[in-house]
């Protein structure tokens, strides 16, 4: 009978085309900044982003971050929960992760790069906005 090695060969193929799960993965210190958000607020997520990258220290880094967030307007309220959209592997080092942040009021849009190192991951970039036009690329916007 053919059939049961016509699966097996399927299987096999798609297996190999799909991306390792790794790669699909955000870096660890990403999801712990998104709960870190929801916990204790942007401060203390933003000390768990920048920790290993070469602004660790820099508290202006820091508060350039968390002032963007002071700035949100009240009827933004407080967040509640977040999702990981998808994460890239550019490389074997560095990885793009996309996510949003749910507030009350509506979401805000997060992209991280990260690095990484011989340390670990380091961010690299972060960005974010309430506009996801600004922070996500066409491919992951729906038409």
């Amino acid at each position: 009978m053919r059939t049961p090695k016509v699966h097996r060969a399927l299987l096999i193929a798609i297996a190999l085309a799909a991306p390792p799960l790794a790669a699909q993965d955000p870096p660890p210190i990403v999801v712990e900044g998104l709960k870190a958000v929801i916990r204790s607020g942007i401060d203390t997520a933003v000390a768990v982003w920048l920790r290993g990258s070469a602004v660790q220290d820099d508290s202006a880094s820091a508060a350039q971050i968390t002032q963007a967030f002071a700035k949100l307007p009240a009827w933004f309220g407080k967040a509640f929960d977040f999702e990981v959209l998808k994460t890239y592997l550019l490389g074997t080092h560095f990885k793009r992760t996309y996510a949003v942040v749910l507030f009350e009021g509506g979401p805000m849009f997060f992209r991280f790069d990260y690095y990484l190192g011989p340390k670990g991951w380091a961010m690299q970039h972060l960005d974010f906005n309430s506009d996801r036009a600004k922070v996500f690329p066409e491919a992951l916007l729906p038409p």
